[in-house]
């Protein structure tokens, strides 16, 4: 019927089109919001304060989020294609 037929043959077709723009989009996204956050350095200097003041350890700290940020963006590349 009409829906097997848009199942089968318009939706894949339509998915080939809508995802690497959505995708673009998406980690442009979170690519903005990451660097509007840096301009807010002062609430990150905060918590980075609060953070050491209780470990003494910043590194790591930083080390996580920057691996998290590069897994996260890397993660939607990859799905996007």
């Amino acid at each position: 019927g009409p829906w097997r037929r848009f199942r089968r043959i318009v939706l894949p077709q339509a998915m080939r089109s809508i995802v690497p723009p959505a995708g673009n989009m998406l980690i442009g996204t979170l690519k903005g919001t990451s660097i509007v956050s840096i301009i807010a350095v002062q609430d990150l200097l905060y918590s980075v304060q609060l953070v050491y003041h209780r470990t003494y350890q910043v590194i790591p700290l930083l080390l996580v989020a920057t691996l998290w940020y590069a897994g996260v963006t890397s993660l939607l590349s990859i799905g996007q294609r």
